[in-house]
């Protein structure tokens, strides 16, 4: 089964970093609903020359919340039957309870091949390895760190590492719930 692109009417982003906001504006042109739930640290990072990922979002007036733990308290007044949730460098293990509430509709955004590169770190293995063939993967999100059954992944050349996170809205329909 297959989900249908035009019943996603909401996306929840987790985490944060350049990918991140890049997804949350593109999301944003297409006139999607957007909630991002980040923490802190990320949000004090600097991912461009403009300054830190808050500096970014506050002035593209994309709203945020900031949390030091997931719950399902905290996230259950968000999801519907339309949301679709989509984990990138988020710093947070997701549990089982969290996990449920997406109903198979939360996903793992991991910049680089899966399961060979497992784990935080990508892009610095992938520059120290020498290696100028990226990837995106696209897994499902459970338990355990990078685990999840892998529901679509692109080869991507290094210098294109950039962009590949705002192609993940035209191949959604590619991935199966």
């Amino acid at each position: 089964m297959k989900m249908n692109i035009y019943l996603i009417k909401r996306f929840i982003l987790f985490g944060g970093n350049l990918e991140l906001f890049n997804f949350a504006e593109y999301i944003i042109k297409r006139n999607y609903e957007l909630y991002i739930f980040t923490e802190e640290l990320h949000l004090q990072e600097k991912i461009n020359t403009i300054g830190t990922l808050k500096e970014n979002l506050d002035k593209e007036s994309i709203s945020y919340t900031s949390l030091k733990k997931l719950s399902v308290e905290e996230l259950n007044p968000f999801i519907t039957t339309e949301t679709i949730g989509f984990s990138l460098s988020a710093p947070w293990i997701f549990k089982k309870d969290v996990i449920d509430l997406f109903n198979n509709r939360l996903f793992n955004l991991h910049g680089s091949r899966l399961p060979k590169e497992r784990g935080g770190g990508g892009y610095s293995w992938q520059i120290l390895s020498q290696n100028r063939l990226g990837g995106l993967s696209i897994h499902r999100l459970e338990e355990g760190i990078d685990t999840g059954n892998i529901v679509l992944f692109m080869m991507i050349m290094a210098w294109k590492l950039q962009k590949k996170f705002v192609l993940v809205i035209d191949f959604i329909p590619r991935i199966p719930i």
